[in-house]
């Protein structure tokens, strides 16, 4: 596995004190509200700024210095830095954890996210835990799947039975017609396979 690359930051005095002066903090709650970047922000709602001639979201910036450097990327096994306050321009390092990226897209608003936290299907019956359909990636109600299952197999016995019966008298109709229009034929054939077969018993 490739070595990570990690964002650390040392911070001059002037640097502190310049991007302090973009940072909306309560004085009266300093650690436990959110640190508010009113700077430039990304379209997301993520607060970005200069950093050695890089740019660098605000609360990966801050958490890199005050609490821990951080990986670079956002693939694979990489973590990533996720508001816990959900509050994007947050850059508040006691609002922020490394998570998975699993973890963060589950914390989100996708259509993935949001199945993965449902406990009861549309129906109201309580969901499994773990994946249980054939791809072993989605949950699936065992009740609804069940009465699904019965009520499409009485479904199709009632369809087979139905195209039994129409193909039957269709079947019949035309063993009828075939029969009256080559009965004369018919009848020669049964009488030589009797004249073969008269004296020949069970062998």
């Amino acid at each position: 596995m490739a070595e990570y690359k990690y964002l650390t930051v040392s911070l001059t005095n002037k640097e502190i004190e310049h991007i302090f002066s973009k940072i909306i903090i309560d004085s009266n709650d300093p650690l436990g509200k959110c640190w508010i970047w009113s700077s430039t922000i990304r379209k997301r709602g993520y607060g970005r700024v200069r950093y050695r001639s890089h740019t660098e979201s605000i609360h990966r910036l801050i958490y890199a210095w005050l609490i821990a450097p951080i990986p670079r990327g956002r693939y694979g096994d990489i973590p990533t830095l996720d508001h816990m306050c959900e509050n994007p321009p947050c850059c508040n390092p006691f609002h922020l954890r490394l998570v998975s990226n699993w973890e963060n897209g589950m914390r989100g608003n996708s259509v993935a996210a949001i199945n993965a936290r449902k406990t009861h299907c549309l129906r109201g019956h309580l969901l499994p835990i773990e994946p249980n359909d054939c791809t072993g990636k989605q949950r699936v109600c065992k009740i609804c799947a069940a009465e699904y299952r019965k009520s499409h197999s009485e479904k199709a016995r009632e369809y087979m039975r139905q195209y039994q019966q129409d193909h039957r008298d269709a079947l019949l109709i035309y063993i009828h017609a075939y029969y009256r229009n080559h009965r004369e034929v018919l009848l020669e054939h049964k009488r030589e396979y009797r004249r073969t077969h008269k004296h020949q018993g069970p062998s």
